[in-house]
């Protein structure tokens, strides 16, 4: 069974067709892409003596050719490229990640932390709310997944605590049609929000940021 190995150690199955990669086309190629595979679902109807039976050959030649794949690992969030043709290019982004390391919550939450969630599930979640995490949010998500300020969680993927789950405290809610993500909540600062459009904070009055990203915020409540 043909298996693709990350840098971390994860094993991709590519046995199942279609398999669990992306399909990567140059914006440069990807109307002749269209046409060969247009062309393609008429194989059905050609004759293999008919001069369209050779242009169906480079019709296939051609989308091999012009298609390459990508994997997104699901533990650490590296990629691999397979360019059509050519060998596989690894792209390490867990040294970029370290950079969101979150020590002084790590020690302000003490025994208060989580584990933490498989980028897929992160995913998952990005793709149920229809929008894209800013990386430093999505790096707690992966460390953590909870951790308390002042005694107070910070939400994340929690199917079997909906109060701190950030599905269930935004989808459906006035403000997440506004672009406003619900995260953590107390007595003193209120309800505060993540704009996952430019990562800033916000609190309930929605006017000016009150923190350029989720990692600043963190820090100013501990300060």
């Amino acid at each position: 069974m043909p298996k693709l190995r990350c840098i971390c150690g994860y094993i991709f199955d590519l046995t199942p067709i279609p398999d669990e990669g992306y399909v990567v086309i140059r914006n440069y190629d990807y109307e002749r892409y269209i046409e060969d595979e247009v062309f393609r679902d008429k194989s059905h109807l050609i004759s293999k003596d008919s001069e369209e039976c050779g242009k169906l050959i480079e019709a296939d030649k051609l989308v091999v050719n012009l298609s390459g794949s990508l994997y997104e690992c699901p533990d650490c969030g590296s990629l691999i490229w397979h360019r059509s043709n050519s060998t596989y290019s690894y792209y390490d982004l867990r040294v970029g990640r370290r950079a969101y390391k979150f020590d002084k919550l790590k020690a302000h939450s003490e025994e208060n932390i989580g584990s933490g969630v498989e980028l897929v599930r992160i995913r998952d979640l990005e793709k149920k709310l229809n929008v894209s995490l800013p990386e430093d949010f999505v790096a707690y998500l992966q460390e953590m997944n909870y951790a308390e300020i002042h005694g107070d969680p910070i939400y994340g993927i929690h199917n079997d605590m909906p109060s701190i789950d950030i599905a269930e405290q935004n989808i459906g809610k006035e403000h997440f049609r506004y672009g406003f993500l619900e995260i953590f909540c107390n007595d003193i600062d209120g309800t505060i929000f993540l704009r996952p459009d430019n990562g800033r904070i916000y609190n309930a009055s929605f006017q000016e940021p009150i923190a350029d990203s989720f990692k600043k915020f963190v820090e100013m409540l501990l300060m």
